[in-house]
């Protein structure tokens, strides 16, 4: 029988038989009858893309889709067409589509690979994944402005490509099969990513992303990566505690921006100098990095809202903390750690101290460990305003000498100057709550080299009709109260002059409200 030739007036089925007779007559390469296994193979995608409406017939019983009507969702591309190999998307395919969520690529041998041409999937904005078969190439801007794009999945050997064909989808990652050849730190425009790779970390996947629980390597300069095996690196801890060492051991650490949490004991044990929080850490656990003796400065970030007491114990070299001017939890003064609102010393750096220093007027609270192991540290003056010190706030402070307080005793946690054999903690005479040891720490009178109003008493101002105050200064010392009505052309009179019986004497004055104004002075005799 003579063979018809093939022509696109024929009816499908007429096709069908012609291809069925040429089948008799001509000897198929080994590599089709394979590929008519897989033909075979593949029912649900044929069906399944029974949408596809648009589609053009190329040369050698290929063709290229060119539109798709379907209900959206995942949308698998399927081997064959009415009989014909799918090779191509057609340029703007599915251009705007919003309703299709995913794409599959069936998987396929080299030959019968498949191209995806300029804009194919552009502005597909409800698209969240692909999965590739074997491409051989993407065209420019063929996944553009496919803006909830966050994954898409290639089995073999990187295909070519022009342009960028993930253009303006900020979330993508290209994740590659280890092993497979043609990959870099990026494969059009998006981060490219190594599954099932070795790794030098060892990490625990939970709930779709990685903990890393230590370092398996020997560099001295190491890089976290921002995903292992596809999935993201959200934190770093070391579990179980370490006895004196941590989970890193180098002399520089990258740590990269997918990680929100550095846990307990993280980086223990770390030469580096400085360390840079990226700003998706939002939490700092505690001896996050202990004994990181090099550690000089750190910075913290926007992001960051919890750090936990001690993270940076015993970092001996630590001079200076820099927090973000718009973090909305922390702030730093002349190097030192504070709340937000600076009533709350979080952390002194150990190596920051020159001596003395004075908790700014203000601060209210002390946490635990916030002086811990300053041995620099001789002297301390802590104002009226704070009310709580925590445990083992001034712990191993060994050359603490003075611990000196201007108001009444705070509540006595019972180990604030715990491992201190020098300190001595000094109070004012009319002060109250001392008795004859505070925070394990022995107390002394503090006399002070001139009489001092105690403001901040309760029996300050206005009593029973009279402006009182108590006056402090050395047992038994006379001092004298003065007042006049002007400041700027005072002519001060004197009221009374006081013994001071234990340090202290109240004065009270009943001439008060006959002045407009009336201002009052203490000085010796």
């Amino acid at each position: 029988m003579a063979l018809a030739m093939l022509n696109t007036g024929d009816t499908f089925f007429e096709r069908k038989k012609e291809r069925k007779e040429r089948m008799k007559t001509y000897q198929f390469p080994w590599r089709y009858f394979v590929a008519a296994l897989f033909f075979l193979a593949l029912p649900v995608a044929q069906a399944q893309f029974n949408y596809v409406t648009n589609y053009v017939i190329n040369s050698g019983y290929s063709i290229t889709i060119t539109g798709y009507t379907g209900p959206g969702g995942t949308v698998t591309i399927p081997a064959i067409i009415n009989g014909y190999i799918v090779k191509n998307i057609g340029e703007d395919a599915f251009e705007n589509n919003t309703s299709v969520t995913g794409v599959v690529f069936t998987n396929l041998p080299a030959y019968l690979s498949i191209s995806v041409a300029t804009s194919a999937f552009m502005g597909c904005t409800g698209l969240t994944n692909v999965i590739f078969g074997d491409v051989t190439n993407i065209g420019d801007l063929a996944f553009a402005d496919c803006t909830n794009l966050a994954a898409v999945y290639f089995v073999f050997d990187a295909p070519t490509y022009q342009g960028s064909p993930f253009y303006g989808d900020p979330g993508t990652t290209v994740y590659y099969r280890y092993g497979t050849l043609g990959w870099g730190p990026t494969y059009g425009g998006a981060p490219a990513v190594a599954e099932n790779a070795p790794s030098d970390f060892s990490y625990q996947l939970i709930n779709g992303s990685i903990t890393i629980t230590g370092y398996k390597g020997t560099s001295q300069v190491v890089a976290i990566p921002s995903f292992i095996n596809g999935y993201p690196v959200a934190s770093i801890v070391n579990l179980p505690p370490p006895l004196g060492a941590g989970a890193f051991h180098a002399i520089s650490v990258t740590i990269p921006n997918t990680v929100s949490n550095i846990g307990n004991y993280a980086f223990g044990g770390c030469l580096f100098t400085n360390i840079i929080i990226p700003d998706s850490v939002t939490s700092i656990g505690q001896n996050a990095f202990l004994e990181c003796t090099n550690l000089a400065t750190v910075t913290i970030p926007h992001s960051v809202t919890n750090i936990a007491p001690l993270a940076f114990q015993y970092c001996y070299n630590l001079a200076n903390y820099s927090v973000n001017a718009t973090n909305p939890a922390y702030s730093s003064s002349n190097g030192v750690l504070f709340d937000k609102a600076q009533k709350t010393v979080v952390d002194y750096p150990e190596a920051l101290a020159n001596g003395s220093y004075t908790i700014p007027n203000g601060v209210t609270g002390i946490v635990w460990g916030a002086f811990e192991h300053c041995t620099s540290l001789t002297n301390v003056v802590i104002p009226n305003t704070v009310t709580s010190i925590q445990i083992i706030a001034f712990e191993f402070c060994t050359n603490l000498a003075s611990a000196c307080f201007l108001g009444n005793a705070p509540p006595d946690a019972g180990s604030a100057f715990w491992g201190d054999p020098k300190c001595i903690v000094y109070y004012l005479p009319g002060t109250t709550g001392w008795t004859n040891v505070y925070g394990g720490a022995p107390t002394q009178l503090w006399y002070q080299p001139q009489p001092t109003v105690l403001s901040f008493e309760p029996s300050f101002g206005v009593q029973n009709n009279q402006f009182g105050f108590t006056i402090s200064w050395a047992t038994n010392a006379s001092v004298v109260v003065q007042a006049c009505t002007n400041l700027a052309n005072p002519g001060w009179i004197p009221l009374v002059t006081n013994v001071l019986s234990n340090g202290t004497n109240y004065f009270s004055d009943p001439q008060w409200a006959n002045y407009p104004n009336r201002f009052y002075r203490v000085s010796e005799p």
